[in-house]
């Protein structure tokens, strides 16, 4: 298994096996702009679509502004560090993995077993 899917496997777990509900709520955000930063384009999306992977992918790389900072309070209430974040997310925009990650975080988010 790649170091990616372990990753991001991890991250999994721990959504799984967290001990307060807030910090359940702020993962979920973080995992779904990650689909949407992920979603693959199509030949009649949407602008809303394009837009929202556009909107996502800007979310995980501004480094200043109000999109940054709230990047940053979103991963601080996740208990996460931004930085870890922000390069996870780069690589799972990047990967080619995108299919397996969009299935693992569909799944969690939509409450089924993995």
């Amino acid at each position: 298994m790649n170091k990616l899917k372990r990753e991001l496997l991890n991250l999994l777990q721990d959504y799984h096996h967290i001990d307060y509900p807030e910090r359940s709520l702020f993962l979920a955000v973080i995992f779904q702009a990650l689909l949407d930063a992920t979603k693959p384009a199509t030949d009649n999306e949407s602008k809303q679509s394009v837009y929202n992977r556009e909107t996502a992918i800007g979310w995980f790389t501004a480094s200043i502004g109000v999109t940054a900072a709230n990047f940053s309070d979103i991963c601080d209430m996740a208990d996460l560090d931004s930085r870890y974040v922000r390069n996870f997310a780069y690589k799972v925009i990047h990967s080619r993995e995108q299919t397996f990650i969009r299935h693992r975080l569909n799944k969690l988010l939509h409450n089924e077993r993995m």
